[in-house]
């Protein structure tokens, strides 16, 4: 079966399929479902990564039995790090599998989280809130922002390209009213921009999801990212960037639950802005007193594929397996973009993001360590000093023999290095 005919089947998620009881590898670790067709399946696996081209049998086991399904893997990428590394595999079926229970190929999906009642049920919970509020503060109430917000969202599903995405659409997006709802009655996340952009992830086959402001908006243009405008009462401009696999094409139904999830997401970076005391508005700053706050670093991040972010950083811990990036240091949380390192070369600590003065800044020590070359894969030799490396873990750092260097110092991610000399 081509992929483009495998695209054409009805993908379902797994609260849709209430006959299954598990998933696993045969002769391998169980795994998570993500969604599954007639023709093929998304699958997640912790600390086992799947080779695209090899065949495997996925094993479904429910109530009306086991089946064993010969499957060929199409493509993987890393899903997250922490706190376990997790791929994600899409699979295609050898031979298209029969949905058991009633001897169809495809079942219908119920709308277990109906978008309608759950949109009435979050505007009765913000007038309910609304009422309840005594001294004035604003953080119940709907500014004209994330009042329109919240009816764009439930328009798509009135509009063409909404209908013809089906109950799995209607279904998610009541399932993400839900969340919001209940983060308002205080049982749900108090991060909501980020649960929303974590659900969005497990959803749609994204490789991140990130909510862009201020520098971090001249992230350039990619076929494999769309970019959602999310407007803000404050003015700010922001954008929810969705970067997919390489040459991934997604599903119509994909389309339209980005396009109404970023309207919820500017709802949500709104309700934040409201919610912020009264007593912490934001405070004027500039360049000398917001680039040299205690703590805080210039960062250079550079993409394997040559892209390049620029922000503010700190308490970067390797470890991890990721770097956060601020557009400046006193942004708001939610403007925060976490890349997880597997994506990087490298990041760098600079002294200034126009580059290098040809001032002396840090004369070279020396006992800083030894001195390294580093060969990249794409062919870029770095030189420096280094007190820390080991061909073990996400990387090492180093920092520039020339004192003249904008450099302070360099984190290198190891799945990028193509060999390491010690002169």
């Amino acid at each position: 079966m081509a992929p483009s005919e495998r695209r054409v089947h009805e993908r379902h998620t797994v609260s849709a399929l209430d006959w299954l009881d598990e998933a696993r590898l045969k002769y391998g670790p169980g795994v998570s479902l993500i969604d599954l067709s007639v023709g093929g399946a998304q699958i997640e696996t912790q600390g086992h990564r799947l080779h695209p081209g090899s065949t495997l049998v996925i094993e479904l086991a429910g109530r009306h039995g086991d089946f064993a399904i010969p499957a060929r893997v199409i493509r993987c990428h890393v899903s997250q790090i922490i706190p376990h590394p997790t791929f994600r595999g899409a699979l295609e079926f050898k031979r298209p599998f029969a949905f058991p229970g009633e001897g169809r190929t495809a079942s219908p999906l119920a709308l277990d989280a109906n978008p309608a009642h759950e949109h009435a049920r979050l505007t009765a919970t913000l007038r309910r809130l609304a009422a309840l509020e005594t001294n004035g503060s604003p953080s119940a109430q709907l500014t004209t922002v994330s009042e329109g917000s919240l009816s764009a969202a439930l328009a798509i599903l009135d509009s063409p390209a909404g209908r013809r995405a089906g109950n799995q659409f209607a279904n998610e997006l009541g399932r993400l009213f839900k969340v919001i709802t209940r983060a308002l009655e205080g049982d749900g996340p108090t991060d909501l921009v980020g649960d929303l952009a974590e659900r969005l992830r497990r959803i749609v086959p994204a490789r991140s999801i990130r909510l862009l402001d201020g520098v971090a908006m001249s992230t350039p243009h990619s076929t494999d990212a769309m970019k959602f405008e999310v407007p803000s009462s404050s003015g700010t401009p922001r954008a929810l960037l969705v970067e997919f696999p390489r040459g991934y094409r997604l599903e119509e139904w994909h389309r339209q639950f980005l396009k109404a999830a970023s309207h919820l997401v500017t709802f949500a970076n709104d309700l934040n802005e409201a919610r912020r005391p009264a007593a912490e508005p934001p405070s004027p700053r500039t360049d000398s007193d917001s680039d040299n706050r205690a703590g805080w670093h210039r960062l250079v991040v550079r993409y394997n594929d040559g892209r390049m972010l620029k922000g503010f950083g700190r308490d970067f811990f390797p470890a991890k397996g990721q770097v956060h990036v601020w557009p400046r240091p006193d942004a708001p949380p939610q403007s925060r973009i976490s890349v997880q390192l597997t994506h990087l070369k490298a990041v760098f600590f600079v002294h200034d993001f126009a580059g290098a003065t040809g001032v002396e800044m840090q004369p070279p020590s020396a006992n800083s360590g030894r001195i390294v070359d580093v060969t990249f894969i794409d062919g870029e030799i770095l030189g420096g000093r280094t007190l820390t490396y080991s061909a073990e873990g996400p990387g090492f750092f180093m920092t520039p023999t020339d004192g003249t260097s904008n450099n302070q110092r360099i984190f290198v991610v190891n799945n990028a290095v193509r060999s390491v000399q010690f002169p």
